[in-house]
């Protein structure tokens, strides 16, 4: 049996290089894992292009 794995982004005004993080990140062969964005409270919008885009990534702001 596989255990679920978590994989945590860091965020932090990343606007720019998120997209090409989170494409990366989902596109794992790994099956049995979650994607969490962990957002330090960013002023560029990128929680909410991480939200729309990514809507199987979670995001958690501080």
């Amino acid at each position: 049996m596989d255990d679920l794995a978590y994989v945590v982004v860091l965020n932090w005004n990343g606007e720019s290089c998120i997209r090409e993080c989170l494409r990366s990140v989902l596109n794992q062969t790994y099956s049995r894992y979650r994607a969490l964005v962990v957002d330090n409270g960013s002023t560029d919008g990128s929680p909410a292009v991480i939200a729309s885009e990514f809507p199987e990534a979670s995001v958690r702001t501080s």
